[in-house]
Protein backbone atom coordinates (compact mmCIF):
# COMPACT_ATOMS: atom_id res chain seq x y z
CA UNK A 1 0.00 0.00 0.00
CA UNK A 2 1.53 3.38 -0.95
CA UNK A 3 2.90 5.33 2.01
CA UNK A 4 0.76 8.40 1.41
CA UNK A 5 -2.42 6.29 1.69
CA UNK A 6 -1.28 4.80 5.00
CA UNK A 7 -0.47 8.26 6.35
CA UNK A 8 -3.88 9.55 5.18
CA UNK A 9 -5.71 6.77 6.97
CA UNK A 10 -3.73 7.32 10.20
CA UNK A 11 -4.35 11.06 10.02
CA UNK A 12 -8.09 10.63 9.54
CA UNK A 13 -8.24 8.41 12.63
CA UNK A 14 -6.29 11.04 14.60
CA UNK A 15 -8.31 14.02 13.41
CA UNK A 16 -11.71 12.44 13.83
CA UNK A 17 -11.12 10.27 16.89
CA UNK A 18 -14.39 9.75 18.67
CA UNK A 19 -16.39 10.58 15.55
CA UNK A 20 -17.93 8.31 12.94
CA UNK A 21 -15.07 7.73 10.53
CA UNK A 22 -17.51 6.10 8.14
CA UNK A 23 -19.18 9.48 7.69
CA UNK A 24 -15.94 10.81 6.22
CA UNK A 25 -14.41 7.89 4.37
CA UNK A 26 -15.44 4.80 2.50
CA UNK A 27 -13.48 1.56 2.60
CA UNK A 28 -12.40 0.09 -0.72
CA UNK A 29 -10.69 -3.22 -1.40
CA UNK A 30 -9.44 -4.12 -4.88
CA UNK A 31 -7.16 -6.73 -6.44
CA UNK A 32 -4.56 -5.15 -8.71
CA UNK A 33 -3.29 -6.57 -12.02
CA UNK A 34 -0.54 -8.45 -10.14
CA UNK A 35 -3.05 -10.24 -7.92
CA UNK A 36 -2.21 -8.18 -4.83
CA UNK A 37 -4.96 -6.93 -2.54
CA UNK A 38 -5.18 -3.19 -1.91
CA UNK A 39 -7.27 -1.90 0.99
CA UNK A 40 -7.92 1.81 1.42
CA UNK A 41 -10.04 4.30 3.29
CA UNK A 42 -10.93 6.87 0.64
CA UNK A 43 -12.41 10.27 1.51
CA UNK A 44 -15.98 10.65 0.30
CA UNK A 45 -16.60 13.14 -2.46
CA UNK A 46 -18.03 15.82 -0.17
CA UNK A 47 -14.71 15.96 1.70
CA UNK A 48 -12.60 16.34 -1.43
CA UNK A 49 -11.55 19.69 -2.84
CA UNK A 50 -12.02 20.52 -6.52
CA UNK A 51 -10.05 23.30 -8.18
CA UNK A 52 -9.60 24.77 -11.67
CA UNK A 53 -6.12 26.15 -12.40
CA UNK A 54 -6.38 28.80 -15.12
CA UNK A 55 -3.46 29.94 -17.33
CA UNK A 56 -1.22 32.56 -15.76
CA UNK A 57 -0.42 35.97 -17.24
CA UNK A 58 3.15 36.67 -18.33
CA UNK A 59 3.97 40.21 -17.21
CA UNK A 60 7.75 39.80 -17.43
CA UNK A 61 7.88 41.46 -20.84
CA UNK A 62 9.94 38.53 -22.11
CA UNK A 63 8.45 36.16 -24.70
CA UNK A 64 10.83 33.39 -23.63
CA UNK A 65 8.78 33.16 -20.43
CA UNK A 66 5.47 32.56 -22.26
CA UNK A 67 5.80 28.80 -21.80
CA UNK A 68 5.45 29.33 -18.04
CA UNK A 69 1.87 30.63 -18.46
CA UNK A 70 0.68 27.06 -18.91
CA UNK A 71 3.62 25.15 -17.43
CA UNK A 72 3.20 26.44 -13.87
CA UNK A 73 -0.53 25.68 -13.46
CA UNK A 74 -0.25 22.34 -15.28
CA UNK A 75 2.73 21.20 -13.19
CA UNK A 76 0.81 22.32 -10.11
CA UNK A 77 -2.08 20.14 -11.27
CA UNK A 78 0.24 17.14 -11.68
CA UNK A 79 1.76 17.84 -8.26
CA UNK A 80 -1.66 18.14 -6.60
CA UNK A 81 -2.75 14.82 -8.08
CA UNK A 82 -0.41 13.03 -5.71
CA UNK A 83 -3.01 13.81 -3.02
CA UNK A 84 -6.24 11.79 -3.01
CA UNK A 85 -8.08 14.66 -1.26
CA UNK A 86 -7.84 17.05 -4.23
CA UNK A 87 -9.01 16.93 -7.82
CA UNK A 88 -7.71 19.57 -10.26
CA UNK A 89 -8.09 20.48 -13.91
CA UNK A 90 -5.97 22.98 -15.77
CA UNK A 91 -5.11 24.90 -18.94
CA UNK A 92 -5.45 22.29 -21.68
CA UNK A 93 -8.81 21.03 -20.41
CA UNK A 94 -10.15 24.61 -20.55
CA UNK A 95 -9.15 25.65 -24.08
CA UNK A 96 -12.47 24.78 -25.74
CA UNK A 97 -14.61 26.68 -23.23
CA UNK A 98 -12.24 29.67 -23.35
CA UNK A 99 -12.42 29.71 -27.16
CA UNK A 100 -16.21 29.29 -27.13
CA UNK A 101 -16.42 32.46 -25.03
CA UNK A 102 -14.54 34.41 -27.71
CA UNK A 103 -11.09 34.36 -26.08
CA UNK A 104 -7.82 32.61 -26.82
CA UNK A 105 -5.96 30.72 -24.12
CA UNK A 106 -3.17 33.29 -24.52
CA UNK A 107 -5.51 36.20 -23.68
CA UNK A 108 -6.12 37.62 -20.20
CA UNK A 109 -9.32 35.90 -19.06
CA UNK A 110 -11.95 37.94 -17.17
CA UNK A 111 -12.67 36.88 -13.62
CA UNK A 112 -16.37 36.46 -14.43
CA UNK A 113 -15.55 34.00 -17.23
CA UNK A 114 -13.28 32.02 -14.90
CA UNK A 115 -16.16 31.79 -12.44
CA UNK A 116 -18.52 30.64 -15.20
CA UNK A 117 -16.16 28.00 -16.59
CA UNK A 118 -15.40 26.69 -13.08
CA UNK A 119 -19.13 26.32 -12.44
CA UNK A 120 -19.62 24.53 -15.74
CA UNK A 121 -16.98 22.02 -14.66
CA UNK A 122 -18.80 21.59 -11.35
CA UNK A 123 -15.73 22.66 -9.37
CA UNK A 124 -15.65 24.64 -6.11
CA UNK A 125 -12.53 26.80 -6.42
CA UNK A 126 -10.39 28.40 -9.11
CA UNK A 127 -7.00 30.06 -9.22
CA UNK A 128 -5.27 32.59 -11.44
CA UNK A 129 -1.71 33.83 -11.51
CA UNK A 130 0.65 36.55 -12.66
CA UNK A 131 4.32 36.00 -13.54
CA UNK A 132 6.70 38.95 -13.10
CA UNK A 133 10.46 39.55 -13.29
CA UNK A 134 11.92 41.05 -10.11
CA UNK A 135 15.65 41.72 -10.18
CA UNK A 136 16.53 38.54 -12.04
CA UNK A 137 14.10 36.35 -10.14
CA UNK A 138 10.71 35.09 -11.20
CA UNK A 139 7.87 36.26 -8.97
CA UNK A 140 4.61 34.33 -9.25
CA UNK A 141 1.48 35.70 -7.58
CA UNK A 142 -1.30 33.12 -7.18
CA UNK A 143 -4.86 34.10 -6.32
CA UNK A 144 -7.43 31.58 -5.07
CA UNK A 145 -11.18 32.23 -5.41
CA UNK A 146 -14.39 30.63 -4.20
CA UNK A 147 -16.49 29.78 -7.27
CA UNK A 148 -19.88 30.39 -5.66
CA UNK A 149 -19.16 33.85 -4.24
CA UNK A 150 -16.15 34.86 -6.38
CA UNK A 151 -14.59 35.84 -3.05
CA UNK A 152 -10.79 36.11 -3.00
CA UNK A 153 -9.72 33.48 -0.48
CA UNK A 154 -5.98 34.08 -0.61
CA UNK A 155 -3.23 35.75 -2.62
CA UNK A 156 0.40 34.73 -2.25
CA UNK A 157 3.62 35.61 -4.07
CA UNK A 158 6.45 33.14 -4.61
CA UNK A 159 9.88 34.27 -5.79
CA UNK A 160 12.99 32.46 -6.92
CA UNK A 161 15.12 31.34 -9.82
CA UNK A 162 14.04 27.67 -9.80
CA UNK A 163 10.63 27.20 -11.44
CA UNK A 164 10.17 23.65 -10.17
CA UNK A 165 10.72 24.68 -6.57
CA UNK A 166 8.20 27.50 -7.00
CA UNK A 167 5.63 24.92 -8.16
CA UNK A 168 6.25 22.84 -5.02
CA UNK A 169 5.70 25.92 -2.86
CA UNK A 170 2.53 26.88 -4.75
CA UNK A 171 1.10 23.37 -4.28
CA UNK A 172 1.69 23.35 -0.53
CA UNK A 173 0.20 26.84 -0.14
CA UNK A 174 -2.88 25.93 -2.17
CA UNK A 175 -3.45 22.90 0.05
CA UNK A 176 -3.29 25.13 3.11
CA UNK A 177 -5.60 27.72 1.56
CA UNK A 178 -8.07 24.98 0.60
CA UNK A 179 -8.16 24.03 4.31
CA UNK A 180 -6.56 20.65 3.90
CA UNK A 181 -5.53 19.78 7.49
CA UNK A 182 -1.96 20.82 8.26
CA UNK A 183 -1.14 17.41 9.74
CA UNK A 184 -2.22 15.78 6.49
CA UNK A 185 -0.01 18.08 4.43
CA UNK A 186 2.98 17.48 6.70
CA UNK A 187 2.64 13.70 7.01
CA UNK A 188 1.48 12.72 3.51
CA UNK A 189 4.20 11.82 1.03
CA UNK A 190 4.51 14.63 -1.51
CA UNK A 191 7.31 14.15 -3.99
CA UNK A 192 8.90 17.28 -5.49
CA UNK A 193 7.39 18.01 -8.89
CA UNK A 194 10.84 17.52 -10.41
CA UNK A 195 10.59 13.85 -9.39
CA UNK A 196 7.30 13.24 -11.20
CA UNK A 197 8.22 15.49 -14.14
CA UNK A 198 11.88 16.16 -14.98
CA UNK A 199 14.78 18.22 -13.67
CA UNK A 200 15.62 19.32 -17.21
CA UNK A 201 14.33 22.81 -18.06
CA UNK A 202 14.96 22.30 -21.81
CA UNK A 203 12.86 19.09 -21.65
CA UNK A 204 10.05 21.00 -19.93
CA UNK A 205 10.21 23.81 -22.49
CA UNK A 206 9.99 21.38 -25.41
CA UNK A 207 7.16 19.52 -23.66
CA UNK A 208 4.96 22.56 -23.05
CA UNK A 209 5.74 24.14 -26.41
CA UNK A 210 4.64 20.85 -27.96
CA UNK A 211 1.40 20.72 -26.01
CA UNK A 212 0.74 24.37 -26.87
CA UNK A 213 1.27 23.67 -30.58
CA UNK A 214 -1.42 20.99 -30.49
CA UNK A 215 -3.90 22.65 -28.11
CA UNK A 216 -3.58 26.26 -29.33
CA UNK A 217 -2.40 25.93 -32.94
CA UNK A 218 -3.84 22.53 -33.90
CA UNK A 219 -0.40 21.68 -35.33
CA UNK A 220 0.00 18.01 -34.45
CA UNK A 221 3.17 17.39 -36.43
CA UNK A 222 4.97 20.28 -34.75
CA UNK A 223 3.64 19.29 -31.34
CA UNK A 224 4.76 15.68 -31.59
CA UNK A 225 8.22 16.69 -32.84
CA UNK A 226 8.67 19.03 -29.87
CA UNK A 227 7.56 16.39 -27.35
CA UNK A 228 9.97 13.92 -28.96
CA UNK A 229 12.72 16.45 -28.29
CA UNK A 230 11.60 16.64 -24.65
CA UNK A 231 12.19 12.91 -24.08
CA UNK A 232 15.49 13.13 -25.96
CA UNK A 233 16.58 15.73 -23.41
CA UNK A 234 15.51 13.43 -20.56
CA UNK A 235 14.89 9.78 -21.46
CA UNK A 236 13.26 9.18 -18.04
CA UNK A 237 10.60 11.87 -18.58
CA UNK A 238 7.52 9.69 -18.06
CA UNK A 239 4.94 12.43 -18.64
CA UNK A 240 6.66 13.21 -21.93
CA UNK A 241 6.15 9.62 -23.07
CA UNK A 242 2.51 9.70 -21.93
CA UNK A 243 1.68 12.59 -24.23
CA UNK A 244 3.93 11.29 -26.99
CA UNK A 245 1.96 8.05 -27.24
CA UNK A 246 -1.38 9.83 -26.76
CA UNK A 247 -0.82 12.39 -29.51
CA UNK A 248 0.76 9.77 -31.81
CA UNK A 249 -2.33 7.61 -31.33
CA UNK A 250 -4.68 10.43 -32.30
CA UNK A 251 -2.57 11.24 -35.36
CA UNK A 252 -2.47 7.58 -36.51
CA UNK A 253 1.25 7.09 -35.94
CA UNK A 254 1.06 3.55 -34.56
CA UNK A 255 4.79 2.89 -34.61
CA UNK A 256 5.49 5.88 -32.37
CA UNK A 257 2.80 4.70 -29.96
CA UNK A 258 4.54 1.35 -29.49
CA UNK A 259 7.98 2.96 -29.27
CA UNK A 260 6.86 5.34 -26.51
CA UNK A 261 5.48 2.59 -24.27
CA UNK A 262 8.76 0.70 -23.74
CA UNK A 263 10.58 3.50 -21.89
CA UNK A 264 7.31 4.71 -20.34
CA UNK A 265 6.65 1.41 -18.58
CA UNK A 266 10.22 1.40 -17.25
CA UNK A 267 9.64 4.78 -15.62
CA UNK A 268 5.95 4.38 -14.73
CA UNK A 269 6.82 4.84 -11.04
CA UNK A 270 7.43 8.55 -11.69
CA UNK A 271 3.76 9.22 -12.43
CA UNK A 272 1.01 9.93 -9.89
CA UNK A 273 -1.01 6.80 -9.27
CA UNK A 274 -4.21 8.00 -10.95
CA UNK A 275 -2.18 8.70 -14.11
CA UNK A 276 -0.56 5.26 -13.85
CA UNK A 277 -4.00 3.64 -14.04
CA UNK A 278 -4.75 5.33 -17.36
CA UNK A 279 -1.37 4.34 -18.78
CA UNK A 280 -1.67 0.73 -17.61
CA UNK A 281 -5.13 0.45 -19.15
CA UNK A 282 -3.80 1.65 -22.51
CA UNK A 283 -0.73 -0.59 -22.24
CA UNK A 284 -2.75 -3.76 -21.65
CA UNK A 285 -5.36 -2.76 -24.21
CA UNK A 286 -3.13 -1.62 -27.08
CA UNK A 287 0.30 -3.17 -26.57
CA UNK A 288 -0.44 -6.44 -24.79
CA UNK A 289 -3.92 -6.71 -26.33
CA UNK A 290 -5.11 -8.19 -23.04
CA UNK A 291 -8.67 -6.85 -22.76
CA UNK A 292 -9.39 -8.72 -19.54
CA UNK A 293 -6.44 -7.13 -17.77
CA UNK A 294 -7.27 -3.69 -19.20
CA UNK A 295 -10.80 -4.09 -17.83
CA UNK A 296 -9.53 -5.00 -14.35
CA UNK A 297 -7.22 -1.98 -14.32
CA UNK A 298 -10.08 0.32 -15.32
CA UNK A 299 -12.35 -1.10 -12.60
CA UNK A 300 -9.70 -0.55 -9.94
CA UNK A 301 -9.09 2.97 -11.26
CA UNK A 302 -12.76 3.89 -10.89
CA UNK A 303 -13.05 2.28 -7.45
CA UNK A 304 -9.94 3.92 -5.98
CA UNK A 305 -10.66 7.30 -7.63
CA UNK A 306 -14.47 7.44 -7.62
CA UNK A 307 -14.57 11.13 -8.62
CA UNK A 308 -12.33 10.69 -11.66
CA UNK A 309 -14.48 11.28 -14.76
CA UNK A 310 -11.85 9.75 -17.05
CA UNK A 311 -11.92 6.50 -15.09
CA UNK A 312 -15.70 6.19 -15.38
CA UNK A 313 -15.64 7.12 -19.07
CA UNK A 314 -13.05 4.44 -19.89
CA UNK A 315 -14.98 1.89 -17.85
CA UNK A 316 -18.25 2.80 -19.62
CA UNK A 317 -16.62 2.24 -23.03
CA UNK A 318 -15.26 -1.13 -21.90
CA UNK A 319 -18.68 -2.21 -20.67
CA UNK A 320 -20.10 -1.27 -24.07
CA UNK A 321 -17.46 -3.39 -25.82
CA UNK A 322 -18.43 -6.28 -23.51
CA UNK A 323 -22.14 -5.73 -24.32
CA UNK A 324 -22.84 -4.95 -20.66
CA UNK A 325 -25.27 -2.16 -21.42
CA UNK A 326 -26.71 -1.73 -17.92
CA UNK A 327 -23.23 -1.39 -16.41
CA UNK A 328 -22.24 1.13 -19.10
CA UNK A 329 -25.35 3.17 -18.34
CA UNK A 330 -24.49 3.13 -14.63
CA UNK A 331 -21.04 4.57 -15.38
CA UNK A 332 -22.53 7.35 -17.54
CA UNK A 333 -25.03 8.12 -14.78
CA UNK A 334 -22.16 8.36 -12.30
CA UNK A 335 -20.42 10.82 -14.62
CA UNK A 336 -23.62 12.83 -14.90
CA UNK A 337 -23.89 12.93 -11.10
CA UNK A 338 -20.27 14.06 -10.77
CA UNK A 339 -20.69 16.74 -13.42
CA UNK A 340 -24.34 17.57 -14.23
CA UNK A 341 -23.19 20.06 -16.88
CA UNK A 342 -22.12 17.20 -19.17
CA UNK A 343 -25.55 17.21 -20.78
CA UNK A 344 -24.38 15.23 -23.84
CA UNK A 345 -24.34 12.21 -21.54
CA UNK A 346 -28.14 12.33 -21.60
CA UNK A 347 -28.00 11.51 -25.32
CA UNK A 348 -25.42 8.77 -24.67
CA UNK A 349 -27.59 7.18 -21.97
CA UNK A 350 -30.66 7.48 -24.19
CA UNK A 351 -28.79 5.74 -27.00
CA UNK A 352 -27.75 2.89 -24.71
CA UNK A 353 -31.32 2.39 -23.48
CA UNK A 354 -32.45 2.37 -27.12
CA UNK A 355 -29.89 -0.35 -27.96
CA UNK A 356 -31.03 -2.25 -24.87
CA UNK A 357 -34.62 -2.15 -26.11
CA UNK A 358 -35.90 0.07 -23.30
CA UNK A 359 -37.50 2.64 -25.58
CA UNK A 360 -39.47 4.44 -22.87
CA UNK A 361 -36.37 5.25 -20.83
CA UNK A 362 -34.48 6.16 -24.02
CA UNK A 363 -37.25 8.65 -24.83
CA UNK A 364 -37.12 10.08 -21.30
CA UNK A 365 -33.40 10.86 -21.58
CA UNK A 366 -33.75 12.35 -25.07
CA UNK A 367 -36.56 14.56 -23.78
CA UNK A 368 -34.46 15.65 -20.78
CA UNK A 369 -31.81 16.79 -23.22
CA UNK A 370 -34.43 18.55 -25.34
CA UNK A 371 -35.68 20.44 -22.29
CA UNK A 372 -32.17 21.77 -21.71
CA UNK A 373 -31.55 22.51 -25.39
CA UNK A 374 -34.89 23.14 -27.13
CA UNK A 375 -33.18 23.90 -30.46
CA UNK A 376 -31.09 20.74 -30.49
CA UNK A 377 -31.12 19.10 -33.90
CA UNK A 378 -29.65 15.88 -32.51
CA UNK A 379 -32.37 15.49 -29.87
CA UNK A 380 -35.17 15.83 -32.44
CA UNK A 381 -33.43 13.37 -34.76
CA UNK A 382 -32.92 10.84 -31.97
CA UNK A 383 -36.59 11.10 -30.94
CA UNK A 384 -37.64 10.80 -34.59
CA UNK A 385 -35.47 7.71 -35.10
CA UNK A 386 -36.73 6.18 -31.85
CA UNK A 387 -40.37 6.58 -32.85
CA UNK A 388 -39.60 5.15 -36.31
CA UNK A 389 -38.19 2.03 -34.63
CA UNK A 390 -41.28 1.67 -32.45
CA UNK A 391 -43.68 2.28 -35.35
CA UNK A 392 -45.02 5.59 -34.04
CA UNK A 393 -44.80 7.19 -37.47
CA UNK A 394 -46.95 10.24 -36.76
CA UNK A 395 -44.83 11.10 -33.71
CA UNK A 396 -41.66 10.46 -35.68
CA UNK A 397 -42.90 12.79 -38.41
CA UNK A 398 -43.55 15.59 -35.89
CA UNK A 399 -39.99 15.32 -34.55
CA UNK A 400 -38.46 15.25 -38.05
CA UNK A 401 -40.59 18.28 -39.00
CA UNK A 402 -39.15 20.14 -36.00
CA UNK A 403 -35.65 19.06 -37.00
CA UNK A 404 -36.22 20.34 -40.54
CA UNK A 405 -37.19 23.77 -39.18
CA UNK A 406 -33.77 23.88 -37.49
CA UNK A 407 -31.84 22.46 -40.46
CA UNK A 408 -33.87 22.73 -43.69
CA UNK A 409 -31.01 21.51 -45.92
CA UNK A 410 -30.38 18.16 -44.27
CA UNK A 411 -30.76 15.25 -46.70
CA UNK A 412 -31.24 12.61 -44.01
CA UNK A 413 -34.21 14.47 -42.51
CA UNK A 414 -35.87 14.75 -45.92
CA UNK A 415 -35.33 11.04 -46.64
CA UNK A 416 -36.67 10.10 -43.20
CA UNK A 417 -39.85 12.09 -43.89
CA UNK A 418 -40.18 10.40 -47.29
CA UNK A 419 -39.81 6.98 -45.65
CA UNK A 420 -42.51 7.84 -43.11
CA UNK A 421 -44.87 8.81 -45.93
CA UNK A 422 -44.19 5.43 -47.49
CA UNK A 423 -44.96 3.62 -44.23
CA UNK A 424 -48.19 5.63 -43.86
CA UNK A 425 -49.22 4.86 -47.44
CA UNK A 426 -48.74 8.45 -48.62
CA UNK A 427 -46.92 7.30 -51.75
CA UNK A 428 -47.27 10.49 -53.79
CA UNK A 429 -45.98 12.60 -50.90
CA UNK A 430 -43.02 10.19 -50.59
CA UNK A 431 -42.19 10.48 -54.31
CA UNK A 432 -42.46 14.27 -54.09
CA UNK A 433 -39.88 14.31 -51.32
CA UNK A 434 -37.54 11.95 -53.18
CA UNK A 435 -37.78 14.22 -56.24
CA UNK A 436 -37.11 17.25 -54.04
CA UNK A 437 -34.01 15.48 -52.76
CA UNK A 438 -32.79 14.72 -56.29
CA UNK A 439 -33.29 18.36 -57.28
CA UNK A 440 -31.46 19.73 -54.24
CA UNK A 441 -28.59 17.29 -53.63
CA UNK A 442 -26.20 16.55 -56.48
CA UNK A 443 -23.02 15.06 -55.00
CA UNK A 444 -22.33 11.38 -55.80
CA UNK A 445 -22.52 10.50 -52.09
CA UNK A 446 -25.92 12.15 -51.67
CA UNK A 447 -27.37 10.79 -54.91
CA UNK A 448 -26.20 7.28 -54.01
CA UNK A 449 -28.13 7.55 -50.75
CA UNK A 450 -31.25 8.87 -52.49
CA UNK A 451 -31.14 6.09 -55.11
CA UNK A 452 -30.74 3.47 -52.38
CA UNK A 453 -33.90 4.79 -50.71
CA UNK A 454 -35.77 4.74 -54.02
CA UNK A 455 -34.58 1.18 -54.61
CA UNK A 456 -36.13 0.17 -51.27
CA UNK A 457 -39.28 2.20 -52.01
CA UNK A 458 -40.03 0.41 -55.27
CA UNK A 459 -39.09 -2.96 -53.81
CA UNK A 460 -41.67 -2.37 -51.07
CA UNK A 461 -44.29 -1.60 -53.74
CA UNK A 462 -43.40 -4.79 -55.62
CA UNK A 463 -42.08 -2.89 -58.67
CA UNK A 464 -38.96 -5.00 -59.14
CA UNK A 465 -37.83 -3.51 -62.47
CA UNK A 466 -37.96 0.00 -61.04
CA UNK A 467 -36.10 -1.15 -57.93
CA UNK A 468 -33.30 -2.68 -60.05
CA UNK A 469 -33.12 0.50 -62.14
CA UNK A 470 -32.41 2.57 -59.04
CA UNK A 471 -29.98 -0.02 -57.72
CA UNK A 472 -27.95 0.39 -60.93
CA UNK A 473 -28.11 4.17 -60.63
CA UNK A 474 -26.86 3.80 -57.04
CA UNK A 475 -23.89 1.71 -58.24
CA UNK A 476 -23.05 4.36 -60.86
CA UNK A 477 -22.86 7.09 -58.21
CA UNK A 478 -21.02 4.89 -55.71
CA UNK A 479 -18.29 4.09 -58.24
CA UNK A 480 -17.50 7.81 -58.50
CA UNK A 481 -16.08 8.03 -54.98
CA UNK A 482 -15.76 4.63 -53.27
CA UNK A 483 -12.59 2.45 -53.22
CA UNK A 484 -12.64 -0.58 -55.53
CA UNK A 485 -12.92 -3.15 -52.72
CA UNK A 486 -15.94 -1.38 -51.23
CA UNK A 487 -17.61 -1.31 -54.65
CA UNK A 488 -17.07 -5.08 -55.01
CA UNK A 489 -18.48 -5.64 -51.49
CA UNK A 490 -21.55 -3.53 -52.27
CA UNK A 491 -22.26 -5.40 -55.50
CA UNK A 492 -21.71 -8.77 -53.82
CA UNK A 493 -24.15 -7.80 -51.03
CA UNK A 494 -26.79 -6.83 -53.61
CA UNK A 495 -26.56 -10.31 -55.09
CA UNK A 496 -27.22 -11.84 -51.70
Amino acid sequence: IPTNIVFSAVLLIFLFQGKDLGAITTSVTVIDENGEQIERSIPKSEFRKNIVLFPFENNTGQEENDWLRHAIPVMTQFDIHQDIFINAISTYELVTKINDAGFQAEDPIPLTLKKKITGEHHMDFFSSGVIEDTEGEIAVTVSLYDQRTTKLISENTFSGTEVLRLVDDITVQLKQDLKIPRQHIETTEDLPVSEIMTTSIPALQYFFRGRNAIAMEDDWLKGIELIEKSVQEDNTFAFGYVYLYTYSLFSNQGQKVAQAFEPLMKHLYKLPERTQFGVKHDYYSMIKQDRAMAFEVAKNWAELYPDDLNAHYVLALLYMVRNQTEEAIAEYQTMLRLNPTQSDLLLEIGGLYKEHGDFELASDYYKQYLEKFPNSLNAYLELGDLNMVTGNYEKAKSYYDEARLIEPNDLNILLSLANIDTELGNFQEAIDKYNEALASFTSPEDRNEIYENLEEYYLLLGQIRKSIEYMELSFTEYEKYAPALMIIDKKSASLG
